[in-house]
């Protein structure tokens, strides 16, 4: 028998948590403006799409059938076996529908059903989890393998609101969505959707997994934190205002107060978001000051046994936030410029991963981004709308692609970027390195929302 996957309307809601969660430190509010849910739609015939040549000599998009969900009677579906030859990257288009590109290969359409949101490929490559909302609102999480054979149903729409429940809310929905490295489990949190500009977080934690379908609730609401995996699967930061805990993956061995520190800082709730080093063998994060100065203190914390060691400070005077690189040698900060929180302007801090060396790189309406795999450098944002850019522990910065915007960035391995671009009427996925030409990997028309993706190198 053939499977089809009933097809559903897609509505965008954004988010963006006013953080560079596992890389640094954030203060301020955020807020999410969460419309009311439209009535659930009646499905809608499924549509295929050709992304536009990539290439001068384009390979022809591939539909396989999709989800295994809803039998009807025709012949069974075959899937032929989906090698990898390199970089992997699965991306949902401007109409919500689900594709995976493979280099060399043409890209390969998962799922046309117009209502996906978000996608995780998992580390191996061989299986994605995605979450589609056929309302805009309520989410329901799936997983499929990369060839687009076993699509199931993992959670659905009412499943979050049912393992924590909020007052008020219209549902609850994924927030933090990580693979563990070395499993096919996922480590979720979640987040209720209000009317208006109400805005809160769970600070739940649960883990999916995704051969079984066992759900297992670590922490109920409120007492897990913002979480944070290890690179290498083994164990899990909990982050608290004024505390950071340890636990291994799977649950077990929780260290509570690891660190301790000041809840309040400049009037708001502080959270200090720490960095994993590469080996997994420690976390590296800012703490805000005592009462007795304003330097805030920088902390190794051991993953195994140990106390933590304070390797430096930095100046905290209107600080903004602070990101540390993977190998923990450098590191990047923003704070109002000349230290005055009445100042419009920013300033973009370069220091030695202990606060020494300490650098002002640039002034002006600023950002800062994601540290390369291999340390050497990181990108940041200059002028509004932001133009990125790249810069090294030392030297000036330089335009980091070759279209002046880009959008979603990310760091494919120490030379290269993968990136989004509007170019005209349409969407193109791009990599390139940085003061080089970028190449076109897919191209589609702008239709009804921002697309996305994920990959592995």
């Amino acid at each position: 028998m053939k499977y089809s996957f009933p097809g559903r309307r897609s509505v965008w809601v954004g988010l963006r948590l006013c953080a560079l969660v596992g890389t640094g430190l954030v203060l301020g509010a955020c807020a999410l403006l969460n419309p009311r849910p439209a009535p659930l739609p009646t499905p809608i015939p499924q549509a295929t799409q050709t992304p536009l040549p990539a290439s001068p000599t384009p390979l022809p998009a591939t539909a396989v059938p999709t989800f295994e969900i809803t039998p009807t009677p025709t012949s069974e579906p075959t899937f032929s076996p989906r090698l990898r030859s390199g970089l992997r990257v699965t991306y949902v288009d401007s109409q919500r529908n689900l594709w995976l590109w493979d280099e060399g290969q043409a890209p390969l359409l998962l799922a046309n059903t117009a209502d996906v949101d978000r996608v995780k490929i998992s580390p191996d490559g061989s299986k994605i989890i995605l979450t589609r909302a056929g309302d805009g609102v309520r989410e329901s999480i799936w997983v499929v393998n990369a060839n687009g054979s076993d699509g199931k149903i993992l959670m659905d729409e009412g499943k979050l609101g049912s393992i924590s429940p909020v007052d008020l809310s219209y549902t609850v929905v994924p927030f933090q969505m990580n693979w563990i490295k070395g499993t096919y489990k996922m480590a979720l949190s979640s987040r209720p959707i209000f009317d208006g500009m109400r805005f809160e977080l769970n600070y739940d934690l649960l883990i999916l997994d995704t051969d079984s379908g066992k759900i297992s609730q670590i922490f109920e609401k409120q007492q897990a934190g913002m979480y944070f995996l290890s690179p290498d699967g083994k164990t899990i930061a909990l982050v608290h205002p004024g505390r950071i805990d340890l636990m291994d993956a799977d649950g077990g061995n929780l260290r509570s107060g690891v660190l301790n520190f000041a809840q309040k800082f400049n009037d708001g709730e502080y959270r200090a978001y720490p960095r994993w080093s590469s080996d997994s063998q420690k976390l590296r994060v800012v703490v805000p000051p005592d009462k007795s100065g304003l330097n805030a203190p920088i902390w190794d914390i051991p993953a195994a046994v140990g106390d933590p060691v304070r390797v430096g400070t930095i100046s905290t005077e209107a600080l903004f936030s602070a990101t540390f690189s993977p190998d923990l040698s450098g590191l990047v900060y923003l704070r109002h410029a000349g230290g005055d929180v009445n100042e419009t302007f920013r300033e973009v801090h370069v220091a030695n991963g202990d606060g020494s060396a300490d650098r002002i790189l640039v002034t002006g309406q600023v950002s800062i981004d994601e540290w390369s795999p291999d340390s050497s450098r990181f990108i940041y944002g200059e002028s509004m709308p932001s133009e990125p850019r790249v810069a090294g522990k030392v030297g000036p910065g330089s335009p980091l692609t070759d279209t002046k915007r880009a959008e979603q960035i990310r760091w494919v391995d120490g030379e290269r970027v993968i990136f989004f671009v509007r170019n005209g009427k349409n969407w193109e996925l791009r990599l390139g390195k940085p003061g080089e030409v970028s190449r076109v990997l897919v191209s589609f028309p702008h239709v009804k929302a921002r697309p996305s993706f994920d990959f592995v190198p």
